[in-house]
């Protein structure tokens, strides 16, 4: 979410031995020097991403899963790449508890040592013409050498399907039948995905609205929140704002 002139984002899909943990590599950058500092708004979408400067590979982050709208302030000239892991990956590689990173933006070298200097090797001797994705498909080769991922629980994985193949609009109580107590289902979303299965649920819900609604004449504020899912217009206008940082009236 940019819409300024000289700034360009790009997305990029990871080898297919990667793409069960990683949903994208991606690019943000300017292409010249803006006459302001550029303030980059991140819309919630349930992931966890790592970046880092292009000119300074040292300075790798790590930043989980947003409950709200966040924006960052990156200057007048700025290059950053990053990863966007699949909902519930980032843990299940590394065994960090997703709800400590929530709502935060950490140095990776203080949550994963190991992966911040990889990073910092593959970028600071990137060759010409070696694009982005090529690089971080050679991190994550290298990385999957040196860790052993968590065993997966099938439980987890069909609650997390459920939830995207109803679009987020699924009854928790009812509907996720895995197995798990309430008690230990939210555990897990807590641990693996950094919030609640009803919240996760919510941004899942937000995001497939926001990809369905361009692909439809039916864009209109006021009559679409059943469209997508909810209740009334204000529930939907207040989901709306808090993920995407504005009304909805605004964006369409």
């Amino acid at each position: 979410m940019h819409g300024v002139p000289d700034v360009t984002y790009r997305e990029f899909l990871p080898s297919p031995l990667f793409g069960k943990y990683i949903l994208c590599y991606w690019l943000l950058e300017s292409t010249v020097p803006l006459a302001e500092h550029y303030d980059y708004g991140v819309v919630a979408d349930g992931c966890i991403d790592v970046f880092y400067n292009l000119q300074n590979p040292e300075d790798s982050t790590v930043m989980g899963l947003s409950e709200r709208f966040v924006s960052f302030e990156l200057g007048n000239f700025f290059s950053y790449a990053g990863l966007r892991f699949r909902p519930a990956a980032f843990p299940h590689l590394f065994n960090i508890d997703a709800s400590e990173l929530t709502g935060k933006a950490e140095a990776l070298k203080d949550i994963y040592p190991q992966f911040a200097q990889l990073i910092c090797t593959e970028f600071k001797q990137r060759k010409a013409g070696i694009d982005i994705a090529a690089l971080f498909d050679q991190c994550m080769m290298r990385l999957f050498q040196k860790i052993d991922p968590k065993t997966e629980d099938p439980r987890l994985h069909f609650a997390i399907e459920r939830i995207f193949n109803a679009s987020g609009n699924i009854r928790v109580e009812k509907d996720l039948d895995t197995g798990f107590s309430p008690r230990n289902l939210q555990r897990l979303f807590n641990f693996y995905i950094g919030a609640a299965p009803k919240v996760f649920s919510n941004i899942v819900r937000f995001q497939h609205m926001l990809q369905f609604c361009p692909k439809t004449k039916a864009i209109v504020p006021n009559t679409h929140f059943a469209t997508a899912g909810y209740y009334d217009q204000a529930h939907f206008i207040k989901d709306f704002k808090r993920f995407y940082g504005k009304n909805p009236g605004e964006v369409f």
